[in-house]
């Protein structure tokens, strides 16, 4: 079950054949940076802040074996570092980890039903 708070909404349980409850879409906060890839069609569904940490969910069309390639290309243009890249994992999704400067960025993608694809962001400042 999901508990939609003023800046975050998620529909849980689609994946699993369970009727999804109605999502209250929330906006891209102002500290998802412009360098860090976003495919131009997605949802944002959850948004989260606690004590340094950031995290995003966002909900976009396509298949994860399509989106992990096009992230990683986008991250690298943008100057980001790889630190981790596995673009299949053995539920079909995939996971990556950036840096740069004093940042780091992970990005999480699952199926999520339907031709959808739930990726995750989660980032942080290294060092303060």
């Amino acid at each position: 079950p999901a508990i939609a708070g003023a800046n975050d909404a998620l529909a849980v349980g689609a994946e699993f054949g369970l009727a999804a409850p109605a999502t209250v879409h929330a906006a891209l906060p102002d500290w998802f940076t412009d360098d860090v890839y976003l495919p131009a069609d997605h949802v944002v569904t959850q948004v989260n802040e606690s004590r340094g940490a950031h995290a995003v969910e966002v909900q976009t069309r396509g298949e994860v074996l399509g989106l992990a390639p096009q992230a990683q290309a986008a991250m690298l243009a943008a100057g980001w570092t790889e630190h981790h890249y596995s673009p299949v994992d053995t539920r079909g999704g995939a996971s990556m980890y950036y840096r740069k400067g004093n940042r780091s960025a992970t990005l999480a993608m699952a199926r999520g039903g339907a031709g959808q694809v739930r990726i995750m962001y989660n980032f942080a400042t290294l060092g303060g």
